[in-house]
C-alpha cells in the first residue's frame, strides 16, 4: 500500500511540475503583446490579425466611444463635398436648375426732360428767367416731339416749320458739321432763346411761342448769317 502512495504522490508531482512548465512557457515565452493574438486562434490554428486601428491592449478601436473620443459625430453629418473637398452648392436658377437669372439691359441715357417753371420770353438769354438750353444731348435723349433743326452746308435743315400758338414746343438744334453755332430769334419777344451748339453737338430748348406770326431765326455766329444760316418759324392760332 505504501508503495501504491508513493507512486500516486510522484504522479501527481509531475502533473504539478507539467502543469508549470506549460503555464510559464506559454505565459513566460511569449510576448504580451502576442497574448492578444494568440487567444484569437481559431480551432484550425490559423492566426487571425485584429481589425485594423484595434487596440491590442483593451480589444478597443480607437476613436470608439468606449476609448475616449465621440466618432459618431463625424459620420452621421458627413460634408456634402465636391471634388475639391469643399461644400457643394446648389445649381443655379432654383431647384430645378430650369431657370435663368434675368437679363438687365445697359443703361442708358435718361431722356432729356425740361424743367418746368415760369419763364420769360423778352428776357436776355442765359438770364434766371429765361429758358435754359438743355446739356448736349445723344441721339436717345432727344423726345419724340421735338422738332429738329440741323445747321450744315451754310443752311437750316428743314429752313421753316409750322407750330400752334400756345402750343409748347422743344426745339432740339443740331451741328451737322465741324462748325460752332448760336440758334437765335431776332423778334425781341422772343430774345431769351438761344442755343450754343459745338461741333456736331445737339442741345434743346422748350418754350411757348407768345403769338401768332412768322419769327425769324438764324445763327448769331459772326458771318454764318450772311452766307444763308437762317430760316422762320411760323406760328398759327
Amino acid at each position: 500500500m505504501e508503495n501504491v502512495a508513493r507512486i500516486i504522490i510522484t504522479i501527481f508531482f509531475i502533473g504539478l511540475i507539467a502543469i508549470a512548465i506549460i503555464f510559464f512557457g506559454v505565459f513566460g515565452l511569449v510576448p504580451l503583446e502576442k497574448v492578444g493574438k494568440v487567444g484569437k486562434q481559431p480551432e484550425n490554428g490559423e492566426y487571425v490579425e485584429p481589425p485594423s486601428g484595434e487596440n491590442p491592449e483593451n480589444g478597443v478601436a480607437p476613436g470608439s466611444p468606449e476609448g475616449g473620443t465621440n466618432a459618431s459625430s463625424s459620420q452621421e453629418n458627413p460634408p456634402a463635398a465636391g471634388g475639391n473637398g469643399q461644400a457643394s452648392q446648389p445649381p443655379a436658377g432654383g431647384e430645378g436648375g430650369g431657370q435663368t437669372p434675368p437679363v438687365t439691359e445697359p443703361n442708358q441715357p435718361e431722356p432729356y426732360v425740361p424743367p418746368v417753371k415760369i419763364v420769360r420770353l423778352d428776357v436776355p438769354p442765359g438770364s434766371p428767367d429765361a429758358p435754359q438750353q438743355s446739356p448736349p444731348l445723344v441721339e436717345s435723349q432727344i423726345p419724340k416731339t421735338a422738332i429738329r433743326l440741323v445747321l450744315k452746308d451754310a443752311n437750316f435743315h428743314p429752313p421753316s416749320f409750322l407750330v400752334k400758338k400756345g402750343q409748347e414746343i422743344t426745339l432740339a438744334i443740331e451741328s451737322g458739321d465741324n462748325r460752332t453755332h448760336v440758334f437765335m430769334f431776332k423778334d425781341p419777344s422772343l430774345s431769351a432763346i438761344a442755343v450754343g451748339i459745338g461741333p456736331k453737338e445737339i442741345r434743346a430748348i422748350t418754350f411757348t411761342p407768345p403769338a401768332a406770326g412768322e419769327f425769324w431765326f438764324y445763327c448769331n455766329v459772326p458771318g454764318h448769317e450772311d452766307v444763308g444760316e437762317s430760316g422762320k418759324m411760323v406760328v398759327i392760332d
